[in-house]
């Protein structure tokens, strides 16, 4: 068996050793942490490191393992997890040293209240829904603890005894309600974008998809016979609930989608970031670079992908609305 590693936990902001199956958790200071690491991997080697009891157990373990299973299971659909995420670092940092044992009502409410504290760095504090949000992943990592039997089940239900955050009824900051976009704004944003965004931007106001549902679309997955194309999703957001997702294409949509169709292969994706690279080299008077001209030097490794994703989606329609004011 090797010698195990110290390694750095981006979750928790800790540093930790796994020896023989248990976690050993060496702190946040990383000199710290090494002479920590050092001390117990001698004390390993020479037999005197003995195992804590199960008693000893500390918060930020579970914690640990709650994350590597809920990835697990989050993995068709790893954005799910991003509240959850947010919810465990609230809990490390204010209970990762603590025994479950010592984890009671009061301390529940402290690690609300934190929840509504302005941040590090100039992050606002969480609003109503997000605390609220927060605090029923951190309900249910307490029901995930009791069912793995890693900690009591009274700790979860007196988890559910604390009422959500209500309107009017705390100090916690209110955000505004989601509007749909101004059309006007859309109107001028598309004049900014590339051909395929511009695409993109009208399937979702002609088919009502989501961000995801249109960066994911292939030739191979629409169905063109009839006069409304279809395109039913096997992988989408409620799949896991065992309902169907279905999208229809009019004559509108398909007067979009016919260009993308046409260059592409059954099993390419239609809309592709490359496209605007070409699209660039087209519009520049030398029509590209000279045969004889050496390549231009790379000044980062960022690589273009195959296709779009919801967040370069996301950053091309934020840049274009940041250009058009």
């Amino acid at each position: 068996m090797g010698t195990p590693k110290l390694r750095f936990n981006s979750t928790t902001n800790r540093y930790r050793v796994t020896i023989e199956g248990r976690d050993h958790w060496l702190g946040r200071d990383k000199d710290e942490a090494e002479r920590a690491y050092h001390r117990l991997i001698l004390e390993w080697k020479s037999g005197m490191l003995i195992d804590a009891p199960a008693d000893d157990v500390r918060i930020v373990e579970l914690v640990d393992k709650y994350t590597i299973a809920m990835v697990a299971y989050y993995q068709s659909t790893p954005g799910s997890w991003h509240r959850g995420k947010a919810a465990m670092c609230f809990l490390t940092r204010l209970c990762g040293s603590m025994r479950p044992d010592q984890f009671n009502m009061k301390t529940l409410r402290m690690v609300r209240e934190a929840m509504g504290q302005p941040r590090e760095e100039g992050r606002k504090a969480l609003c109503r829904t997000g605390i609220n949000r927060c605090m029923s992943e951190i309900t249910r990592f307490w029901e995930w603890c009791a069912s793995m039997e890693f900690a009591p089940v009274d700790i979860f239900h007196k988890c559910q005894t604390l009422k959500p955050l209500q309107r009017g009824r705390c100090n916690a900051r209110e955000t505004e309600s989601i509007e749909p976009a101004n059309p006007e704004h859309v109107k001028a944003v598309k004049t900014l974008v590339n051909a395929s965004v511009r695409a993109m931007i009208e399937l979702q106001e002609l088919c009502g998809m989501r961000p995801g549902e249109v960066c994911g679309l292939k030739a191979e997955m629409i169905d063109r016979n009839g006069p409304v194309w279809r395109c039913e999703l096997k992988a989408h957001k409620n799949a896991h609930r065992g309902l169907r997702r279905v999208l229809f294409f009019g004559p509108k949509a398909q007067k979009v989608l016919a260009p993308f169709l046409l260059k592409r292969a059954p099993g390419e994706f239609l809309f592709q970031p490359a496209d605007h690279w070409a699209e660039r080299t087209e519009n520049k008077k030398g029509k590209g670079r000279r045969k004889t001209q050496e390549p231009t030097k790379r000044l980062t490794e960022r690589t273009i992908t195959d296709h779009y994703t919801k967040d370069t989606y996301h950053r091309a329609v934020k840049r274009a609305c940041v250009k058009a004011e």
